[in-house]
């Protein structure tokens, strides 16, 4: 019968309770679905026969019979060993980071070696789409201010899969003249364009560029469901209160809603946010 106990790990005579709180234990690390657990599925099988022996047996063993208290505060102790096992719930703010997808701002180390005057050729002269777009990208990280003017003549004649790419490097120069051209960008009829320019202003670091965010942000808090249509907005709403979606990029979504027509969830996937499908 010792060798019933020595499975359990716990002292022969130990009382009853005991011996449950450390047949609970060893349930969870043999177990074959235990995702934390060992996983053996014969020591589970021997653990569960020294359980039932030693139950069977206890009265001749000498053992005293558990106490209700005792079987409870057992049962309390091993279910709070097994949640703190499971992992946290990520808060709401963190839950709503991982489901907004940012576009990256890549770009080949051999173009970003290039010069200044090579990267505008490539800019002005390529018709390569990529290529454009790798160019673009070099010069408002590697020039910065230079690149502004460039960026700001090209945007007025661009074709319309190359305005959304140039506003998105506006937003990786960090100074207050981009700001101003994002800001003529984000009153634009094109849900595309409109959304480029928000998330552009998103990544510069500067105290106008939240103003102007804040700005639209309180103009989509003062709408009612009435001018946003009412299903639509309550069933993205739902989303904004389970941390799916940051609450603040809802009130400039709505705002963009009036803008440009287009349904919030269309929005809302064309600012980086995952929405299920069927919203």
């Amino acid at each position: 019968m010792n060798h019933y106990f020595s499975i359990l790990r716990v002292k022969p005579g130990a009382d009853m309770a005991e011996i449950k709180n450390a047949y609970r234990k060893a349930v969870l690390r043999y177990h074959p679905d235990s995702n934390d657990g060992i996983g053996d599925t014969d020591k589970f099988k021997d653990t569960v026969k020294a359980y039932h022996e030693i139950q069977k047996h206890y009265k001749s063993l000498g053992l005293k019979k558990p106490k209700r208290w005792q079987t409870a505060f057992a049962a309390f102790v091993a279910k709070v060993t097994f949640f703190q096992k499971l992992p946290k719930r990520a808060s709401a703010r963190e839950r709503s980071r991982k489901r907004k997808v940012y576009r990256g701002g890549y770009v080949d180390a051999r173009v970003s070696s290039l010069s200044f005057e090579e990267l505008r050729l490539r800019f002005f002269e390529s018709s390569n789409g990529f290529v454009k777009k790798q160019a673009a990208r070099a010069l408002a990280i590697c020039h910065g201010f230079e690149a502004l003017a460039i960026f700001e003549s090209e945007l007025k004649v661009a074709e319309p899969y190359l305005v959304a790419e140039i506003i998105f490097c506006l937003g990786l120069v960090d100074h207050k003249g981009s700001v101003k051209i994002l800001e003529t960008y984000l009153r634009n009829e094109d849900i595309k364009i409109a959304c480029a320019a928000v998330n552009a202003l998103q990544n510069i670091n500067r105290r106008n560029a939240k103003n102007i965010l804040k700005k639209i942000e309180k103009e989509g808090r003062a709408l009612k469901h009435v001018v946003v249509r009412f299903f639509e907005s309550r069933r993205v709403g739902k989303l904004v209160k389970r941390g799916f979606i940051a609450r603040s990029e809802f009130h400039i979504a709505k705002a963009l809603r009036v803008q440009t027509g287009q349904p919030l969830p269309a929005i809302l996937r064309q600012l980086g946010w995952e929405i299920p499908a069927g919203i």
